[in-house]
């Protein structure tokens, strides 16, 4: 039956509104150039203009923004990262195979149940729209409604689809700049945190840490008898080294630690709602890692060992981050002193650590 003039005007005026709400989320997510403020923007924007009730992402484990994700902690007080779903690539393939376009879906829901924020039960309808990055699928924007018909699969996707190309451009312009911003934060030899980025961190866990009476401890690492090594056997056998130990640091600490290289053969541990006896502990396995390891180039082994110091706070003795990092060094200096033998080595429990 064919529509009369004021039904096809007013469906012409339902398509303007709705290009006009899309263009409103597009100028939004353009205007972001972190991840944490494009995810966030994105999905209240979606969630506010078209008044859906769930919008959540899903991101493609491995895939480059799920990996440059994990090395940037969310801005405290952030809530979007609980919409975050990471889903293992096989998975996502077999249910949305790479060429595939907007799904829409209002039966059938159980088998995307792993793609579903934790605890958000089956909806009536969703819609999965592919974001991609330089040709390649990277995941989802998901959206869903307890209405069946709200997606039903017999109704046009063009304009998700279009939104979803936007989204994916824009993904690519956030990610070139978060991987210029994270090359500034990293030490280019080690790939660790490098000395701004670990300044910045500190004073930011010091902060949550007064704010939320929680503790932070610092370890302060320099390696030992480095200079013998660069003497002998020449820098870049030294710079092995450095990038070995820096490994094996990294291997010994947990995703939400922070390890960087602080100067020269220098390192810190800035570590979260971790005791002194549990840096500790963690300092022991590295040393542990290191022993029974040692760096094999060209058929010589070079060992490793590291004096190291902690401090823990905040406390009435730490009462900023820069005292931490003070004392921090100190107690890394008095067991460096100790490893040359200008000083008797302390105990665990009297608080400066052992030289390893």
């Amino acid at each position: 039956m064919a529509m009369t003039w004021q039904e096809l005007l007013q469906r012409l005026d339902e398509q303007r509104q709705q290009l006009e709400k899309f263009d409103q989320v597009e100028t939004r997510i353009l205007a972001t150039l972190d991840f944490h403020a494009f995810f966030a923007t994105l999905l209240a924007q979606i969630e506010g203009v078209f008044g859906i009730p769930l919008v959540w992402c899903v991101l493609r484990q491995d895939s480059t923004p799920q990996q440059l994700l994990a090395e940037l902690p969310p801005p405290e007080g952030s809530a979007w990262a609980q919409r975050l779903v990471l889903a293992d690539s096989c998975l996502l393939d077999q249910l949305l195979p790479p060429a595939a376009a907007v799904v829409l879906a209002d039966r059938g829901l159980e088998r995307y149940r792993p793609l579903l924020p934790t605890g958000v039960p089956l909806p009536g309808s969703l819609a999965l729209a592919p974001i991609r990055l330089d040709g390649v699928l990277v995941g989802l924007l998901a959206l869903a409604d307890n209405d069946p018909a709200r997606f039903a699969p017999e109704l046009d996707p063009q304009l998700l689809d279009r939104l979803a190309l936007k989204i994916s451009l824009c993904l690519s312009n956030v990610t070139a700049h978060e991987r210029l911003r994270q090359q500034a934060r990293r030490d280019p030899l080690t790939g660790l945190l490098n000395r701004r980025a670990l300044d910045m961190a500190l004073e930011q866990e010091f902060q949550r840490a007064s704010r939320y009476h929680t503790v932070l401890t610092l370890v302060f690492v320099d390696l030992n008898d480095f200079k013998q090594v660069n003497d002998r056997y020449g820098h870049s056998c030294g710079d092995a080294l450095l990038q070995w130990v820096a490994q094996v640091l990294r291997d010994c600490s947990r995703q939400s630690d922070y390890v960087g290289r602080y100067a020269g053969d220098e390192f810190l541990l800035l570590l979260p709602q971790t005791s002194r006896s549990q840096a500790f502990g963690l300092m022991q396995r590295a040393e542990a890692r290191l022993r029974q390891n040692p760096l094999r180039l060209a058929g010589t082994e070079l060992a490793a060992s590291f004096s190291f110091g902690l401090a823990d706070g905040p406390s009435p003795a730490i009462a900023t981050a820069a005292d931490l990092l003070r004392l921090a060094d100190a107690d890394q200096y008095r067991c460096k002193q100790a490893y040359h033998g200008r000083a008797s080595l302390p105990s665990a429990d009297q608080g400066p650590s052992l030289c390893m």
